[in-house]
Protein backbone atom coordinates (compact mmCIF):
# COMPACT_ATOMS: atom_id res chain seq x y z
CA UNK A 1 0.00 0.00 0.00
CA UNK A 2 1.55 3.49 -0.94
CA UNK A 3 1.55 5.62 2.08
CA UNK A 4 3.53 8.27 0.64
CA UNK A 5 0.27 10.90 0.03
CA UNK A 6 0.06 10.26 3.39
CA UNK A 7 3.25 11.17 4.97
CA UNK A 8 3.03 14.43 2.47
CA UNK A 9 -0.28 15.17 3.78
CA UNK A 10 0.99 14.65 7.47
CA UNK A 11 4.53 16.74 6.56
CA UNK A 12 1.90 19.51 5.19
CA UNK A 13 -0.50 19.68 8.58
CA UNK A 14 2.74 19.86 11.23
CA UNK A 15 5.05 22.25 8.81
CA UNK A 16 3.45 25.32 10.98
CA UNK A 17 4.53 23.65 14.27
CA UNK A 18 7.78 22.39 13.13
CA UNK A 19 8.09 26.27 11.93
CA UNK A 20 6.88 27.59 15.75
CA UNK A 21 9.53 25.44 17.09
CA UNK A 22 12.31 26.66 14.73
CA UNK A 23 11.46 30.12 15.61
CA UNK A 24 11.45 29.73 19.02
CA UNK A 25 14.61 27.72 19.41
CA UNK A 26 16.09 30.18 17.38
CA UNK A 27 15.06 33.22 19.64
CA UNK A 28 16.43 30.96 22.91
CA UNK A 29 20.00 30.68 21.45
CA UNK A 30 20.16 34.56 20.84
CA UNK A 31 19.19 35.09 24.55
CA UNK A 32 20.54 32.50 26.41
CA UNK A 33 23.18 31.22 24.47
CA UNK A 34 23.38 27.55 22.43
CA UNK A 35 24.18 25.72 25.52
CA UNK A 36 21.68 26.42 28.41
CA UNK A 37 18.53 26.22 25.73
CA UNK A 38 16.33 23.32 27.00
CA UNK A 39 13.43 21.34 24.53
CA UNK A 40 11.03 22.21 27.68
CA UNK A 41 11.50 25.65 27.05
CA UNK A 42 11.39 25.77 23.48
CA UNK A 43 7.80 24.06 23.38
CA UNK A 44 6.84 26.53 26.33
CA UNK A 45 8.39 29.75 24.09
CA UNK A 46 5.96 27.72 21.07
CA UNK A 47 3.36 27.46 23.13
CA UNK A 48 3.59 23.73 22.27
CA UNK A 49 3.56 20.54 24.41
CA UNK A 50 6.65 19.31 24.86
CA UNK A 51 6.31 16.03 22.93
CA UNK A 52 6.12 18.12 19.90
CA UNK A 53 10.00 18.30 19.85
CA UNK A 54 10.53 14.39 20.25
CA UNK A 55 8.02 14.12 17.23
CA UNK A 56 9.67 16.54 14.88
CA UNK A 57 13.64 15.91 16.29
CA UNK A 58 15.99 13.55 17.26
CA UNK A 59 17.70 15.82 20.11
CA UNK A 60 17.81 18.96 21.34
CA UNK A 61 20.93 19.70 19.06
CA UNK A 62 19.23 18.37 15.80
CA UNK A 63 16.43 21.09 16.63
CA UNK A 64 18.97 23.83 17.79
CA UNK A 65 20.71 23.02 14.25
CA UNK A 66 17.93 23.33 12.01
CA UNK A 67 16.72 26.07 13.93
CA UNK A 68 19.66 28.35 13.00
CA UNK A 69 19.90 27.14 9.39
CA UNK A 70 16.19 27.83 9.59
CA UNK A 71 16.54 31.42 10.53
CA UNK A 72 19.22 31.82 8.11
CA UNK A 73 17.78 30.87 5.24
CA UNK A 74 14.77 32.94 5.87
CA UNK A 75 17.11 35.87 6.38
CA UNK A 76 19.11 35.63 2.85
CA UNK A 77 17.17 33.61 0.47
CA UNK A 78 18.70 31.16 -1.67
CA UNK A 79 16.03 31.89 -4.44
CA UNK A 80 16.29 36.07 -4.39
CA UNK A 81 19.95 35.22 -4.40
CA UNK A 82 19.22 33.18 -7.80
CA UNK A 83 17.28 35.56 -9.07
CA UNK A 84 20.25 38.44 -9.44
CA UNK A 85 20.76 39.33 -13.06
CA UNK A 86 24.16 40.45 -12.21
CA UNK A 87 26.23 41.84 -9.67
CA UNK A 88 24.78 45.37 -9.27
CA UNK A 89 21.29 43.64 -8.00
CA UNK A 90 23.62 42.19 -5.22
CA UNK A 91 24.86 45.68 -4.16
CA UNK A 92 21.74 46.95 -4.13
CA UNK A 93 21.02 45.06 -1.40
CA UNK A 94 23.69 46.14 0.59
CA UNK A 95 22.57 49.43 1.75
CA UNK A 96 19.38 48.11 2.92
CA UNK A 97 21.27 45.28 4.86
CA UNK A 98 23.71 47.15 6.55
CA UNK A 99 23.44 50.52 6.35
CA UNK A 100 20.21 51.45 8.88
CA UNK A 101 21.88 49.62 12.10
CA UNK A 102 18.26 49.37 13.33
CA UNK A 103 17.30 47.57 10.78
CA UNK A 104 19.84 44.30 11.81
CA UNK A 105 18.04 41.83 13.69
CA UNK A 106 20.19 41.12 16.99
CA UNK A 107 17.95 37.68 17.16
CA UNK A 108 20.20 36.96 13.82
CA UNK A 109 23.28 38.79 15.05
CA UNK A 110 23.30 36.66 18.26
CA UNK A 111 22.20 33.59 16.26
CA UNK A 112 24.74 33.91 13.86
CA UNK A 113 27.82 34.24 16.67
CA UNK A 114 26.41 31.30 18.69
CA UNK A 115 26.27 29.52 15.82
CA UNK A 116 29.81 30.01 14.92
CA UNK A 117 31.04 29.25 18.30
CA UNK A 118 29.14 25.92 18.65
CA UNK A 119 30.62 24.92 14.41
CA UNK A 120 33.75 24.76 16.47
CA UNK A 121 32.80 22.00 18.19
CA UNK A 122 30.02 20.42 16.51
CA UNK A 123 31.18 18.69 12.65
CA UNK A 124 27.59 18.68 11.61
CA UNK A 125 26.78 22.23 12.16
CA UNK A 126 30.48 22.99 10.29
CA UNK A 127 29.56 20.88 7.81
CA UNK A 128 26.12 22.80 7.05
CA UNK A 129 27.29 26.40 7.38
CA UNK A 130 30.04 25.55 5.24
CA UNK A 131 27.73 24.32 2.75
CA UNK A 132 25.60 27.50 3.29
CA UNK A 133 28.23 29.65 2.39
CA UNK A 134 29.34 27.72 -0.44
CA UNK A 135 25.98 28.12 -2.00
CA UNK A 136 25.80 31.82 -1.54
CA UNK A 137 29.29 32.46 -3.04
CA UNK A 138 28.50 30.50 -6.16
CA UNK A 139 25.45 32.33 -6.75
CA UNK A 140 27.68 35.20 -6.10
CA UNK A 141 29.69 34.41 -8.92
CA UNK A 142 27.43 33.15 -11.16
CA UNK A 143 25.71 37.11 -10.54
CA UNK A 144 29.07 38.46 -11.54
CA UNK A 145 29.53 36.49 -14.41
CA UNK A 146 25.92 37.33 -15.67
CA UNK A 147 26.80 40.94 -15.34
CA UNK A 148 30.22 40.26 -16.81
CA UNK A 149 28.47 38.32 -20.04
CA UNK A 150 26.31 41.64 -20.45
CA UNK A 151 29.07 43.89 -20.19
CA UNK A 152 27.48 45.92 -17.44
CA UNK A 153 29.54 47.92 -14.77
CA UNK A 154 27.48 49.80 -12.30
CA UNK A 155 28.19 52.15 -9.34
CA UNK A 156 25.69 52.06 -5.90
CA UNK A 157 26.12 54.15 -3.30
CA UNK A 158 26.05 52.67 -0.08
CA UNK A 159 24.13 55.50 1.66
CA UNK A 160 23.08 58.10 -1.18
CA UNK A 161 21.09 60.50 1.63
CA UNK A 162 23.44 62.68 1.80
CA UNK A 163 25.68 65.18 -0.37
CA UNK A 164 28.92 64.24 1.46
CA UNK A 165 30.54 61.72 -0.95
CA UNK A 166 29.41 58.42 0.22
CA UNK A 167 31.12 55.32 -0.24
CA UNK A 168 30.67 53.30 -3.72
CA UNK A 169 30.91 49.97 -4.60
CA UNK A 170 31.69 49.25 -8.20
CA UNK A 171 33.18 46.05 -10.19
CA UNK A 172 35.86 46.66 -12.37
CA UNK A 173 35.95 44.17 -14.99
CA UNK A 174 39.03 44.94 -16.23
CA UNK A 175 41.05 43.82 -12.97
CA UNK A 176 42.26 40.72 -11.70
CA UNK A 177 39.63 38.34 -10.15
CA UNK A 178 41.54 39.26 -6.69
CA UNK A 179 40.64 43.12 -7.23
CA UNK A 180 37.56 42.93 -9.11
CA UNK A 181 35.44 44.54 -6.69
CA UNK A 182 36.37 48.34 -5.27
CA UNK A 183 34.87 50.24 -2.67
CA UNK A 184 36.01 54.12 -2.16
CA UNK A 185 35.78 55.64 1.01
CA UNK A 186 34.32 59.59 1.49
CA UNK A 187 37.65 60.95 0.38
CA UNK A 188 38.42 59.24 -3.31
CA UNK A 189 40.41 56.29 -1.59
CA UNK A 190 40.13 52.55 -3.12
CA UNK A 191 39.83 49.36 -1.47
CA UNK A 192 39.86 46.38 -4.17
CA UNK A 193 39.41 43.07 -3.16
CA UNK A 194 37.79 39.89 -4.73
CA UNK A 195 34.12 38.63 -5.10
CA UNK A 196 34.82 36.09 -2.07
CA UNK A 197 36.45 38.77 0.53
CA UNK A 198 33.13 40.92 -0.24
CA UNK A 199 30.77 38.38 0.44
CA UNK A 200 32.50 37.65 3.62
CA UNK A 201 32.26 41.47 4.15
CA UNK A 202 28.86 42.20 3.79
CA UNK A 203 28.21 39.11 5.89
CA UNK A 204 30.06 40.12 9.30
CA UNK A 205 28.49 43.75 8.76
CA UNK A 206 25.22 42.03 8.54
CA UNK A 207 25.64 39.91 11.96
CA UNK A 208 27.55 42.92 13.63
CA UNK A 209 30.55 41.46 13.75
CA UNK A 210 32.74 44.78 12.25
CA UNK A 211 30.65 46.90 14.98
CA UNK A 212 31.94 44.54 17.38
CA UNK A 213 36.01 44.37 16.35
CA UNK A 214 35.70 48.64 16.43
Amino acid sequence: MDKSNGQAGRTAVSAPTREKLLTAAAELIAELGWGRVTTRAVAERAGLPHGAVSYHFRGKQELLIEAAMFTFARAMPEDEFAALAGVEDFIELVPAEVADRDAIDPVLSRLMFEAMREAERDPALRDRMRAMLARYRDLMVQAIRAGQERGVTRIALLCGNCSCGCPEVLVDRAAAPERRIVITDDFGQRVQMSADQFLVLVEEARSGRLDEEG
